[in-house]
């Protein structure tokens, strides 16, 4: 049997036994309020991981483009350094443009230094006679001490190590 099979009585006393249709319920206001957290919860989450995505394909293609031994120009190695991005410094360093390297200061001879990085690893610097070393004055190169924190700015070379123009040490 169809619905037009039943007479309008008929019709009657099915919706008085089994009931009408049932009515439209609202959704309570928490359950609505729960389900927009949950979409901005997901929202947030992929922009996140977008981005993540993002800076991990832009830094391997800038790090395979860098023809400053693996320094962004004006930057430093593992994504750089705001202050350093520039060429100056956060502690009122030198403004030299160029690689930046920010780590601590492993050994010196005069001529040269090893800086490790705050990502490990170590980078070979030349110290010139034009090489500044400042702390809030200007220091002597001979009073830079292996164990200190310092950033070292100056121009790639080509075997990878930096031509220091300048050395904040902090």
């Amino acid at each position: 049997m169809t619905d037009t099979d039943l007479s309008p009585m008929q019709e009657q006393d099915f919706d008085d036994e089994f009931g009408g249709p049932p009515a439209a319920r609202r959704v309570p206001p928490l359950t609505a309020l729960l389900a927009v957290g949950v979409a901005l919860a997901l929202a947030f989450t992929s922009g996140v991981l977008t981005q993540k995505h993002h800076d991990a394909s832009a830094s391997s293609a800038s790090a395979r483009s860098a023809p400053t031994g693996g320094f962004a120009p004006g930057g430093l190695g593992r994504g750089g350094n705001q202050a350093a991005a520039g060429g100056g410094t956060a502690g009122g360093g030198s403004t030299a443009a160029g690689p930046a390297v920010i780590g601590t200061l492993v050994k010196t001879d005069g001529k040269t230094a090893t800086v490790q990085d705050l990502g490990g690893k170590q980078h070979l610097v030349h110290l010139t006679a034009s090489t500044t070393a400042t702390r809030t004055t200007t220091l002597a190169l001979t009073a830079l001490k292996a164990g200190a924190t310092v950033t070292v700015t100056g121009t790639a070379n080509a075997d990878g190590s930096i031509g220091a123009t300048a050395i904040t040490v902090r």
